[in-house]
């Protein structure tokens, strides 16, 4: 229906229509997030003087979204996008709808939050040989281009602000240094790849991560030195069992100073070589360890040092080991490892040094003498004072005489 209004133009009365839409306005452009839809204007009769556009997701508008042109953001995920042109003459104004575009369903964003001070900048751990694309919303109501150069940010007022970075992020690594104190949580792991440097999370001492969804993608990454270093108030990762850790080959540092860290780990250990300072400091640290094949690690050296808390039995296949110095220097391990293959340990300095007849059994020591039959010649140990019984003496006296070994005790 077309409908025709008279209006009164310098006392003379006129008669017009408002403006006819006969061509549909027509969307077009990639679906993936980032990516921009652009809207015709559609072919109308009696000459629009003006347009304007509202772009809608799911039949709702989208706040801001006025121009022809849209950037298709997280929120569009598996939604439904149109565009409403409205042309407008001077006897009124028609609106007409867009074809629909159906967004694929997006991977969710990188998201943290960190607490900044008024006129505080930031600095996203990025690394100048990292990828990276796509867009970070600071939480701040800004946005930026997703990239090395644009990894800094000053916030206008204090408070905890929300990062959702979506694109791609290979590549973040704190490793002590930069704004690792203002990161706060990572709510979701989104689309994050941490690179291969090792250290990533070194020294975020506020960090939590009980709450964080998704599964962090170890594609690339090898090394996991120093993962969490000095993530002081780390308790739990949620979801830090589903990492597909198969083809990670150093886990040495790990939780180094977690000291609040106790959660129950299973992880793929396959190809891991090194195990160094795992979990050293870690005081709070008591949980079951499930480590599918721990046969081509081949340092152990201070693993478990200073776990003041940490009493669990360890099913490790120690074939290839050669470091073990330090491993349980003042731990609270008190367990049987007696069947412990220690054929090519040559180091065990301060393997036990701190052990007492309280804090090692005489059961214990003497599964040691007794089951570790095949080692190296001349090697140095010390369980500090932990006591040995009668059925200890033929074991410790084979490793000291025929073996040489250097051994300090409690004796009887």
């Amino acid at each position: 229906m077309q409908i025709s209004i008279g209006i009164s133009v310098n006392g003379a009365r006129t008669s017009g229509s408002a403006p006819v839409n006969i061509v549909a306005p027509g969307i077009s452009g990639t679906t993936t997030i980032d990516s921009v839809l652009t809207s015709t204007l559609g072919g109308w009769l009696n000459s629009p003087t003006s347009y304007a556009f509202q772009w809608n997701r799911n039949g709702s508008p989208i706040p801001s979204a006025t121009t022809s042109s849209y950037t298709l953001v997280q929120a569009d995920s598996a939604s439904a996008i149109t565009c409403v042109v409205t042309a407008t003459n001077a006897f009124g104004s028609t609106p007409s709808t867009s074809n629909t575009l159906t967004t694929p369903t997006y991977a969710a964003a990188f998201t943290s939050t960190w607490l900044v001070t008024a006129g505080e900048t930031i600095t996203l751990p990025y690394e100048a040989a990292g990828t990276y694309s796509g867009t970070i919303d600071w939480g701040d109501s800004t946005t930026s281009v997703n990239s090395y150069d644009n990894r800094t940010h000053t916030y206008a007022t204090a408070g905890t602000k929300t990062i959702s970075i979506t694109g791609v992020t290979t590549g973040f690594r704190f490793n002590n240094t930069g704004s690792r104190l203002n990161i706060r949580t990572i709510t979701n792991w989104g689309t994050l790849r941490l690179g291969n440097g090792g250290n990533y999370l070194n020294g975020c001492s506020n960090l939590t991560l009980t709450t964080v969804v998704g599964t962090l993608d170890l594609t690339g990454t090898t090394n996991l030195n120093g993962m969490f270093w000095a993530c002081s108030s780390l308790t739990t990762v949620n979801g830090i069992n589903s990492w597909n850790t198969a083809a990670v080959t150093s886990i040495g540092q790990m939780f180094h100073s977690c000291t609040n860290f106790n959660q129950a780990l299973s992880f793929n250990t396959g190809a891991v070589t090194n195990m160094s300072n795992m979990f050293q400091s870690c005081t709070a640290f008591n949980a079951a360890l499930s480590f599918s094949s721990t046969a081509s690690v081949t340092n152990m050296y201070a693993m478990f040092y200073n776990c003041t808390n940490f009493n669990q039995p360890l099913t490790f296949n120690t074939v290839s080991v050669t470091n073990m110095g330090y491993m349980f220097g003042q731990c609270a391990f008190n367990q049987n490892i007696g069947s412990w293959n220690v054929a090519n340990v040559t180091d065990f300095e301060g393997f036990m040094a701190n052990k007492t007849p309280a804090t090692f059994s005489t059961t214990n020591l003497d599964a040691i003498y007794n089951g570790w039959v095949t080692v190296q010649s001349s090697r140095t140990i010390s369980f500090g004072t932990a006591k040995y019984s009668a059925a200890g003496v033929a074991g410790r006296n084979y490793l000291t005489t025929t073996k040489l070994w250097t051994i300090t005790d409690g004796g009887l």
